[in-house]
């Protein structure tokens, strides 16, 4: 079930503290996949939080559930955006660099590693993790942490606690659009 997914993987999104989140979703009819992703786009397109489905194999997707006002704020710095260019990353709209990152994700199992850029890791972990080959860190939490590790551990925190939260609220009943925080 979706919903689920979304709170179990994405609730710093919808929370408003991440730009965006990915799972791996695994469903039996690939028509019915499509239908709900349409349905909940339809839903968040008023909180500005949009789907894509980054990679899809027989029965499982990998979506991406992302603020593109708040990605597109991302792209647009000087530093962000020449990090990327060194990728293949042409053209800093939204849709481009979606594109652009589905396209390289499909050509492998793996995560092309600018994809912390898009999840909304600090740019200085995610080079210090291409720099240092995810060895050598000071800290690993959600990610591997080579920058500010004190601010790293406070979001950390944080994101630990949104989570519990919105999963302990949409446990006792609460929706998921209306744990949904309007951009």
């Amino acid at each position: 079930m979706l919903e689920k997914c979304f709170i179990e993987h994405c609730s710093a999104t919808l929370s408003g503290l991440k730009c965006a989140n990915l799972f791996n979703y695994f469903f039996t009819d690939e028509q019915q996949l499509t239908e709900e992703l349409k349905l909940w786009n339809s839903h968040f397109r008023s909180k500005g939080i949009q789907l894509y489905v980054l990679r899809q194999k027989s029965n499982s997707a990998l979506i991406y559930m992302c603020r593109p006002v708040r990605l597109s704020r991302r792209l647009a710095n000087s530093d962000t955006a020449r990090f990327l260019s060194g990728y293949g990353y042409t053209d800093m709209s939204v849709q481009a660099v979606i594109a652009r990152l589905s396209a390289r994700i499909q050509l492998t199992d793996s995560f092309p590693h600018e994809i912390g850029v898009m999840l909304d890791y600090p740019l200085c972990d995610v080079i210090g993790f291409i720099t240092h080959k995810g060895e050598n860190c000071k800290c690993t939490g959600i990610w591997k942490v080579y920058g500010d590790e004190k601010e790293a551990v406070r979001q950390f925190g944080k994101l630990k606690k949104c989570k519990s939260i919105y999963k302990n609220l949409y446990n006792k009943g609460r929706s998921v659009m209306r744990l949904t925080v309007a951009a």
